[in-house]
């Protein structure tokens, strides 16, 4: 067989024939919290494609579509320089005919020494596993309220930790910290303290996974497990309930460790 194109045999070619007027294009779908270039590189029959795609940093789904001669026989998707670390970046792609999807070709968080691939992809490494991982601070409340957050849209977290500190005012009344976990139709996980917190204390409070309930009374410090692994979906609100909270007592130092998954 002598009949060769672009490097790629003929017998390549006719798999890859479609009805005349068909027309392809890549959608390409990424969630990102910061503004960085991406690079797509692949290969169709008719020969070799360089893309460029820069994020918005917002974090909702992004959708962007670039259109190709033809099917695409390689792809690979990375960040363009070291402006995002590994999992700073979730990006889909599917292949489409006549703006109708074809298939998923590829999906994964992607940095700079971390890309996604087809048709084989690369095994995926532990990082790029685990989702974006970081810390959220909460702002504290005013005095006398309870903290809380709502996972967003399209984000998925994994409750790794949380930790805070409630200082009580002089007032004589036993407190009990609550970590709650509601979701959109109100019901909750309820995880409390592991000790009652009386007047004037400063209690450094940790929930986690694994963690042995212990209360230091000397050194004002509580932990109390997680019952269970924690996913959050979107719309869940992660916040205190005190009972016998107090109108001086202040909760403050609020961080919650979390990997994120995103949801196109």
């Amino acid at each position: 067989m002598k009949d060769y194109e672009y490097g790629l045999p003929y017998i390549m070619r006719k798999m890859l024939d479609f009805e005349s007027g068909t027309s392809f294009d890549l959608e390409v779908i990424t969630a990102s919290k910061l503004t960085t270039l991406l690079e797509i590189t692949g290969m169709t029959k008719e020969g070799t494609f360089k893309l460029g795609l820069t994020t918005d940093g917002l974090t909702a789904a992004q959708t962007t579509i670039f259109n190709l001669p033809d099917l695409p026989i390689w792809l690979t998707v990375k960040t363009d320089g070291i402006t995002a670390s590994v999992n700073d970046v979730f990006v889909m792609v599917y292949v489409r005919a006549n703006k109708t999807r074809l298939q998923l070709l590829c999906q994964g968080f992607i940095g700079q020494f971390s890309g996604i691939n087809f048709p084989n992809q690369v095994p995926l490494s532990p990082l790029q596993i685990s989702g974006n991982m970081g810390r959220v601070g909460i702002a504290n409340p005013a005095a006398g309220a309870e903290f809380s957050i709502t996972i967003p849209a399209g984000e998925y977290w994994k409750i790794n930790q949380i930790y805070a500190t409630l200082t009580t005012d002089a007032t004589v009344a036993s407190r009990r910290p609550v970590l709650a976990l509601r979701d959109i139709a109100g019901t909750q996980t309820r995880i409390p303290s592991a000790a009652d917190i009386t007047a004037g204390q400063a209690a450094k409070l940790h929930w986690f996974k694994g963690a042995g309930v212990i209360n230091d009374a000397t050194g004002l410090y509580q932990s109390m497990p997680f019952p269970m692994e924690l996913l959050l979906s979107p719309g869940y609100i992660i916040l205190s309930a005190t009972a016998n909270i107090q109108a001086a007592d202040q909760w403050s130092a609020i961080s919650i460790y979390r990997s994120i998954f995103y949801s196109a």
